[in-house]
Formats: C-alpha cells, structure tokens, sequence
C-alpha cells in the first residue's frame, strides 16, 4: 500500500480560499443589520473552513495549520465586511459586490471539483 504524501498548501487551495474570503465579507456586512441571517452565514463560514480539512488531510497537525489558515483569512473579511457596512459614503450597489463574487466563485469551484471526480483516467 502506497502512502500518499501531501503538501500543507494544496490542501487549502485557492478556490477555497477565494469562497472563504467573500463568504466572511458578507458575514461582516450583515452582521450590523440582521442576527439571524449572519448566525446562518456564520455556520455557513464555519463548514467552509472546517469541513475540507476533514476530507483531505491525514495528520491532526496540517489539519489545526489549515483551520488556523482559514480563520485568519476569515477575520480579514469580516473586517473588511464591517469597514464596507459602516461606512456612511459607500454606495448601496457596490454593497452587493461580495455576494455576487461569492456566488461566482463558489460555482467556479464546483465546477472543477465535479470535472477533477468525474474526468476520466485510463486505467494502467
């Protein structure tokens, strides 16, 4: 049996990271408004930075690295999220950027997680 080694950083990967980072922007934003929707963003943030490290990683330590990682990436948007919420000369269209990045992002890495699990490989 083969072991399989794996570098700390692809574990995180970028799609990832990109999906974190608008995800806690749009938990910073609602945050001054709503309780409930940034409590349901919230749990959304937490699967995102936990729940990779649960599929991917063998040692407990990359995975604590790559928890620690994405909160750090985390509390970066949530600041940003509440510099874009309370200041008073944003415009209220740009406020909808994050989401719509979210959005797109999100879908971006769906798509090549389903075209990396169903492409197909020839069997040696």
């Amino acid at each position: 049996m083969r072991r399989i080694s794996r570098n700390t950083s692809e574990v995180f990967g970028g799609e990832v990271a990109l999906v974190l980072f608008f995800l806690s922007v749009e938990v910073g934003q609602t945050w001054v408004r709503s309780f409930a929707e940034s409590a349901v963003l919230g749990v959304a943030f937490l699967a995102v930075v936990i729940a990779p490290n649960l599929l991917r990683t063998y040692s407990l330590k990359e995975s604590v690295f790559n928890v620690f990682q994405g909160l750090w990436i985390g509390v970066f948007g949530v600041l940003v999220g509440l510099g874009i919420a309370t200041t008073s000369g944003f415009p209220d269209l740009l406020r909808f950027i994050p989401m719509t990045l979210l959005i797109i992002s999100a879908s971006f890495m769906c798509y090549n997680s389903f075209h990396s699990l169903l492409k197909f490989r020839i069997a040696r």
